[in-house]
């Protein structure tokens, strides 16, 4: 519709150009017009003439004018038919195109909905099942008795890793956790020269749960800060069991376990003293992180001290060996020397019998015809009798002690 309109637009200014032209032509004549009737007014026909012939020419001219603004005008209408036509034709088949790709776009939505709408039902489902269990976590966790089995749980995972062996390396007490009320350590650790390292497991974390569940910094803060002053008082509770007088051999110092690392960073980061305040009272707080170092540390110099008694068993057992063997080679000699004395009383023996015996026999053989006598031989193979050496002066190898167990 556009391109029409300019079409239109250009052929009206087309006509009014002519029409305009015609206009000014016809002024210049009238002008001549006038002058003429200036000079020959009386020539009154020769104007009629002219002004029929103006008239006759204007009208021509716009006839001519018209058929060819119709012509053109024709001729670009063909033209903008032909290419609304085309362009109608793309612009079709476009959204054609487009049609089909967002119907496209559509089933790949709706299936794409399908599969979100699934995914999230499932994720919902998991989500329920993981605050069913965390809810059910949180509650066991609540329990004392649930906290003592798995503070317990996790001091034996940590022995095990260490390479200690129960009943040789350690021991722990009867039955399942013992809890404040019990005097007795959850784990003894064996060191070398007889001593000892006790070990109790701690869980306490109300306070820590009840920090985590609050959005509260101020509360936060408070609960924590009771979180560590907990700690600290399971600290002085083992302190005050004064386990040192009641296990024999038994280090200076108490190894306080708590079974997760957060428990003793959170008290950590509200009491920063806290190390140095368990430290004075003779209890070192541990993680299953720096207990399994300290495990590991005891396992090498347990590993350190057999290797030192081998040695010296391996020393005397040397020593031993050798003064048996030079008594078998005393008894060997004497053998040898008996050998020999042998040999030669036996070599005289036969000399003897060679010289008076036999001879006589041999004759009378001759006149009873019996059986030949056989000519004895002696023995020329003597006996080597073993050099006998004093026995080198072996010293046992020094025992090696491990280093005096850490006291805090």
């Amino acid at each position: 519709m556009a391109l029409m309109s300019t079409i239109v637009v250009v052929a009206l200014a087309f006509v009014l150009g002519l029409v305009l032209g015609a206009l000014l032509a016809y002024g210049k004549c009238q002008s001549n017009l006038a002058a003429l009737s200036l000079e020959r007014r009386t020539q009154d026909q020769m104007l009629e003439a002219l002004r029929s012939a103006s008239s006759q020419v204007m009208t021509e001219t716009s006839e001519q004018l018209v058929s060819l603004a119709e012509q053109r005008y024709g001729r670009l209408e063909q033209g903008a038919e032909s290419n609304w036509a085309l362009q109608g034709k793309a612009v079709t088949d476009h959204l054609a195109r487009i049609s089909d790709r967002v119907e496209k776009m559509e089933m790949e939505r709706i299936g794409d909905s399908a599969t979100l709408r699934e995914q999230v039902a499932a994720l919902n489902v998991a989500n329920n099942q993981v605050r069913d269990e965390a809810r059910q976590l949180a509650a066991a966790m609540r329990d004392s008795r649930v906290r003592g089995n798995w503070g317990e749980v996790q001091l034996t995972r940590v022995l095990e890793l260490s390479g200690m062996e129960l009943h040789r390396d350690y021991v722990t007490q009867s039955g399942t956790w013992a809890g404040e009320g019990s005097g007795r350590p959850d784990v003894v650790v064996h060191l070398p020269n007889d001593r000892r390292v006790v070990i109790d497991a701690k869980a306490p974390c109300d306070r820590f749960l009840d920090a985590a569940n609050t959005e509260d910094v101020g509360e936060r803060a408070r609960l924590m800060a009771e979180h560590a002053k907990a700690v600290l008082s399971h600290a002085q509770a083992l302190a005050n069991r004064d386990y040192a007088t009641q296990v024999g051999g038994a280090a200076d110092f108490v190894v306080m376990f708590l079974p997760g690392e957060p428990f003793l960073s959170a008290a950590l980061e509200a009491r920063p003293s806290l190390y140095e305040e368990a430290a004075k009272i003779d209890v070192l707080i541990v993680t299953p992180t720096s207990l399994l170092g300290l495990l590991r540390t005891v396992a090498v110099g347990w590993r350190e001290h057999r290797l030192a008694e081998d040695a010296a068993e391996i020393s005397r057992l040397g020593v031993e060996l050798h003064s048996r063997i030079s008594a078998f080679a005393d008894h060997f000699a004497k053998i040898g020397k008996n050998l020999s004395s042998t040999v030669t009383a036996f070599n005289a023996a036969t000399g003897s019998m060679e010289s008076r015996l036999l001879p006589s026999a041999r004759k009378l053989g001759g006149l009873v015809a019996s059986k030949e006598i056989v000519e004895l031989l002696t023995i020329d193979v003597l006996t080597r009798e073993p050099v006998l050496t004093p026995p080198p002066v072996l010293t046992p190898p020094p025992v090696l002690t491990p280093p005096p167990p850490f006291s805090a």
